[in-house]
């Protein structure tokens, strides 16, 4: 698998930049790629701020995370407080010894109440997984 970055190579005119040529550069992509959901109870949600916090302050652009919040309708319904589940979408084209280490998901692993239904994919399934998101649900 390859990763395909589009830069434009541009000339400035009179009347401002054009682009004149499209330069493809091509990267080989780890295959297979660590990915999946980690799940948690609303208890875990100020754990999961501040982590995701401190996560975002060391970006590496083979990691990623995406973070779901759901179920904030069904005990309102019932005339209870919100309980809202947690989703975390990780992506690591490093692989899943990266994946699960320090480098990347191992403090999302460790926080109380985590479900990991993560795995090794290829990058179809990744893409497929993320398209079925409205049917995990934590209980």
């Amino acid at each position: 698998m390859l990763f395909i970055l589009i830069e434009p190579i541009l000339e400035r005119t009179y009347n401002g930049i054009v682009v004149i040529e499209f330069k493809p550069k091509c990267h080989p992509y780890a295959k297979p790629i660590y990915a999946g959901f980690i799940m948690y109870p609303s208890s875990a949600v100020d754990e999961i701020s501040k982590r995701v916090a401190e996560f975002v302050k060391r970006p590496d652009p083979k990691i990623a995370l995406h973070v779901f919040i759901g179920d904030m309708e069904g005990n309102a319904l019932k005339g209870e407080a919100p309980k809202p589940t947690i989703c975390l979408f990780v992506f690591d084209a490093h692989g899943e010894e990266h994946g699960r280490g320090d480098a990347g998901f191992k403090w999302a692993l460790n926080i109380t109440g985590a479900t990991d239904t993560t795995s090794v994919m290829s990058y179809r399934e990744v893409n497929q997984l993320q398209g079925n998101t409205h049917s995990k649900e934590v209980t």
